[in-house]
């Protein structure tokens, strides 16, 4: 599954709720009967994919949704400008 964040994804919280409510969507999409059935054997990846790097506070809160997502036994993964990156590095 792929969550397509096109332009500059900033940190407000209105962004912040939205992004989460989305993320919770595709979740609960993967624990759907339909999707069991017909994906019940395969390895299910969230990819978040990005124009180019978000806010960091958008950063920060995605670093923080790993273990969200391992409760549905889906793999985070995220691509900042085409390229996968393993997490989001905060910088200080």
């Amino acid at each position: 599954m792929v969550l397509v964040c096109n332009g500059f994804i900033d940190g407000s919280p209105q962004t912040q709720k939205a992004l989460l409510d989305k993320m919770e969507g595709y979740l609960n999409h993967t624990q759907s009967e339909v999707f069991q059935e017909k994906y019940a054997d395969w390895s299910v990846i969230l990819r978040m994919t990005f124009d180019e790097e978000p806010d960091q506070l958008v950063m920060s809160l995605l670093n923080k949704c790993k273990p969200w997502t391992d409760d549905y036994a889906v793999n985070l993964e995220f691509e900042i400008g085409g390229k996968q990156v393993r997490c989001f590095v905060e910088q200080s």
